[in-house]
């Protein structure tokens, strides 16, 4: 019991880290990753926030894995649910209270910004997936198609990033919106893979051993 108290606490605050990174990377104003562009390019559209649809977005995930398994695991959808609101909460306080004039800063310091964000997210990831406490839906709905046969996690989390892209694009040029998808979106696939596995593999050999 104590150990999954250590583990919990660990989670939220590798949990906060990952929303932090979010909004560094949607403010350095360079390009996003696919589901951020779907969220950013919804949000001008509709004068939504943009943690407003992330959360909705993966809540949405969360209630197809509960329809998937059937209901089975309604604590781990429970606490997937209340996690992304919470998420939702905390990246539209950063993004558009705290961070708002991050856009107007020159490129070479927004550049950074966004390795920063990608760096914080990806790291948070990789250690909050390991420790299995809070669940991230989107890649929990992969891999379950994995283990039913469908496809491989790698191919539907790559087939969700082009329909993502697709309609991102799409919407842009029907609505006549920003594009989001530039040059930071291929920065985030270069380095977000990598600096989760290392960080994954690094909590995993030092810490692991102690939380389990």
């Amino acid at each position: 019991m104590k150990k999954l108290t250590y583990r919990t606490l660990i989670s939220i605050f590798f949990y906060l880290q990952f929303s932090l990174g979010a909004a560094f990377t949607v403010t350095a104003s360079i390009g996003v990753a696919s589901v951020n562009a779907f969220a950013l390019t919804i949000s001008e559209i509709t004068n939504v926030r943009v943690g407003t649809y992330l959360a909705l977005f993966n809540i949405g995930f969360a209630i197809a894995y509960a329809l998937m398994t059937k209901f089975k695991y309604l604590t781990l959808g429970a606490i997937q649910i209340i996690s992304f609101i919470l998420f939702g909460y905390i990246l539209n306080f950063l993004v558009y209270d705290v961070m708002s004039d991050i856009a107007n800063q020159s490129y070479v310091i927004r550049l950074f910004l966004l390795t920063f964000g990608i760096t914080l997210a990806a790291s948070a990831i990789g250690i909050v997936t390991l420790l299995r406490v809070i669940t991230f839906p989107v890649e929990i709905v992969c891999h379950h198609l994995e283990v039913l046969g469908i496809m491989s996690f790698m191919k539907a989390r790559y087939l969700l990033d082009v329909i993502l892209i697709i309609l991102a694009i799409a919407l842009a040029l029907m609505f006549d919106t920003e594009i989001y998808l530039r040059e930071g979106t291929i920065i985030t696939v270069v380095l977000f893979s990598f600096v989760m596995n290392t960080s994954k593999n690094v909590f995993e050999k030092r810490f692991v051993k102690h939380l389990f």
